[in-house]
């Protein structure tokens, strides 16, 4: 090196040399150390994946349904569909992956008549009227015609779905 080098290159960039010498890299950021890390070995993450088509299924109102199967992302091995999957919005609702109809074939000819009164316990369950049908399952739902009367709360007991004074003993 010259004499005057020091003085004719910035001290910054001398600083730079030095550091970069020092920990054995290069400007470039090869490694030039003399504990090179060895090469790590290529794993193939979706040797054993197949990402074989779904089965179709309702996501809220959503029916999704696959054209095929779908693809591995090499850096994560998980399968990726949304090449061959639609979204369809269900306007009467979702079942089993499928859009249902107007009219849904699960309430036809369902009736739901009021329940007799029972207990639960000491609450007791009347009901003013008869149940809906629920579209999505065929299933009665009674919750808008029923009342819950927690009679332990009064004193009483419950008796045939109705509150009753407590006997001797209860």
């Amino acid at each position: 090196m010259p004499a005057n080098f020091a003085r004719r290159v910035p001290r910054t960039f001398l600083l730079l040399l030095i550091t970069l010498a020092v920990t054995g890299f290069s400007a470039c950021g090869d490694d030039t150390s003399d504990n090179p890390s060895p090469p790590k070995e290529s794993v193939d993450l979706c040797e054993k994946e197949e990402c074989e088509q779904p089965e179709q299924h309702c996501d809220g109102d959503f029916a999704v349904t696959y054209s095929g199967n779908g693809v591995c992302d090499p850096r994560t091995g998980s399968c990726d569909f949304t090449a061959v999957s639609s979204r369809n919005y269900c306007t009467h609702g979702c079942l089993s992956g499928f859009c249902q109809p107007e009219e849904h074939p699960q309430c036809f000819n369902v009736q739901c008549p009021r329940p007799a009164d029972t207990c639960e316990g000491d609450i007791a369950l009347s009901y003013s009227g008869d149940g809906s049908c629920v579209e999505l399952d065929g299933s009665c739902d009674f919750s808008a015609v029923e009342a819950r009367t927690d009679c332990a709360a009064s004193g009483q007991t419950c008796d045939g779905g109705r509150c009753v004074a407590a006997g001797p003993g209860d």
